[in-house]
């Protein structure tokens, strides 16, 4: 399983798979996590995105305690049968003048 923020390298999964192993699911924002949720139809539409958002799991760049991410992310291994899990962080480098 993939997780962590933006993952600026989408060849990534191909990197992973031409080494043998397989995603089975990502945490990504750019991934599953942008996509998850669904929208409550009968709600007005500005309430039912607020709501979507509030409602998806925890994101990396955001704190909601000190054992939420990593539950969260014990409880997606479970599910989805992960073997393992790869954490993409985003790093920065800064030139020197």
């Amino acid at each position: 399983m993939l997780t962590g923020g933006i993952c600026s390298h989408p060849d990534i999964y191909d990197i992973i798979e031409n080494a043998g192993g397989i995603v089975v699911w990502d945490d990504l924002c750019t991934g599953s996590r942008y996509f998850e949720g669904v929208l409550d139809e009968k709600a007005p539409p500005l309430e039912a995105i607020a709501q979507r958002y509030l409602d998806r799991d925890i994101c990396p760049a955001k704190h909601a305690g000190l054992t939420d991410r990593g539950e969260s992310i014990i409880q997606m291994v479970r599910k989805h049968q992960a073997d393992g899990v790869v954490l993409c962080c985003l790093s920065f480098v800064i030139p020197m003048p």
